[in-house]
């Protein structure tokens, strides 16, 4: 979305503060801004941008709401992590790190005690492996 709005020369709407004295240029920019917003998103997030007063808020209300479903999506990759027979442990450990990295970029990070059960819980799982 933000590289259709540098795309179109309206990003400056979201990225820069509101000048004090809003000027009918702002205003018209503003409203293209809404408008390739309202475009761009589901039928069902209409709702985030009739509420919006400008085209900063807009933009604010669809990240929030694309953040916390990425959020909820990298959580349960997370949870279905899983090292199958063959897997590279130390590859599989950095797709941990680094999904842990990207919950803690779109939310809140995961605290370091749950983070440790997760591991041990991969340990453990490992351990009950039938071995041949």
């Amino acid at each position: 979305m933000e590289m259709l709005l540098v795309r179109e020369d309206i990003w400056h709407i979201i990225s820069e503060p509101q000048v004090n004295a809003v000027t009918d240029a702002w205003t018209e920019t503003g409203a293209k801004v809404w408008v390739t917003i309202g475009l761009c998103i589901e039928d069902d997030q209409a709702s985030l941008v009739h509420i919006c007063a400008n085209a900063k808020d807009i933009w604010d209300a669809v990240k929030t709401y694309h953040n916390k479903g990425s959020e909820v999506y990298l959580l349960k990759k997370l949870m279905h992590l899983e090292l199958k027979e063959g897997d590279d442990m130390g590859q599989h450990l950095q797709t941990f790190s680094c999904l842990l990295q990207r919950i803690a970029n779109v939310g809140d990070k995961i605290p370091e005690k749950l983070q440790v059960a997760m591991l041990y819980h991969l340990v453990t799982a490992l351990e009950q492996r039938p071995r041949d």
